[in-house]
């Protein structure tokens, strides 16, 4: 992560808002909460599993673990660019890593600046989207990564 930048003034952060990890995705803005995420690392090549879906890139031994590695952008069908970090997080009893493009930052946003999503954002259903807010100008979609993941419907980000 390149810093921690906060929507609100830190001072007067209200106790209800929500801290969000800032990610890309082929260029697009996302966000999942941090208190989902255990440790965002650099990203390394997993190690190719037979019989995986198309979107679990493989494994990777991490601090002892060996830990899947699943694609978020072969998930958002995303052929451009390369992923540059892994979030760690628990999924269950589990640790898993989702590779994403890249990881920013941490940011607070306010509850009353969370938008409910449109049937469709960027191609994304809403089914997969908590929230829409602002960041810098940009959309920012706080993504409901596992329902995301547990799906098997086909998902194609437009960028």
């Amino acid at each position: 992560m390149n810093g921690v930048e906060t929507l609100a003034n830190p001072r007067s952060k209200a106790v209800d808002s929500v801290q969000l990890v800032a990610f890309t995705i082929g260029g697009r803005l996302f966000a999942t909460e941090i208190a989902e995420i255990k440790e965002i690392i650099s990203y390394r090549r997993p190690t190719p599993t037979p019989k995986r879906p198309p979107f679990v890139e493989g494994m990777i031994e991490h601090k002892g673990q060996i830990l899947p590695v699943i694609s978020l952008r072969r998930r958002l069908g995303v052929t451009k660019g390369s992923a540059g970090a892994i979030l760690l997080f628990r999924w269950g009893e589990k640790t898993v890593g989702l590779s994403v493009d890249a990881a920013h930052k941490v940011v607070s946003v306010e509850p009353i600046s969370i938008l409910s999503p449109p049937p469709r954002l960027f191609g994304i259903k809403s089914d997969y989207i908590k929230g829409v807010t602002n960041l810098g100008g940009r959309p920012l979609i706080w993504l409901d990564h596992l329902k995301l993941l547990t799906s098997e419907e086909e998902i194609v980000l437009v960028v």
